[in-house]
């Protein structure tokens, strides 16, 4: 994300699209990096976050897409951090 920046004269906008364990990393990202615009988490075992406010992220930003029936999104005992659909100020789609 940092490579982007410095590499534009106007900031992009970028949007990251992550799977699985990936959105547990992007969810790291969100907190340590403002130059992230959008996230569209999908099956992810959580997020170390449990509101928006936590992150860089803007209202609306945040995303999640699981599916009825996904063991990793829906696992009953939180792998890593919150349930990404429980996460205060995430749009939920399905």
């Amino acid at each position: 994300m940092t490579g982007l920046d410095a590499a534009r004269e106007e900031p992009a906008h970028q949007v990251v699209w992550a799977h699985s364990y990936g959105a547990v990393l992007a969810g790291f990202a969100t907190l340590r990096t403002s130059s992230i615009d959008d996230v569209a988490v999908l099956g992810a075992p959580g997020l170390p976050f449990s509101s928006l406010v936590e992150t860089g992220l803007k209202p609306g930003a945040l995303n999640v897409l699981d599916a009825i029936g996904d063991d990793v999104a829906d696992y009953r005992r939180i792998v890593h951090g919150t349930k990404a659909a429980d996460v205060v100020g995430a749009t939920r789609l399905l």
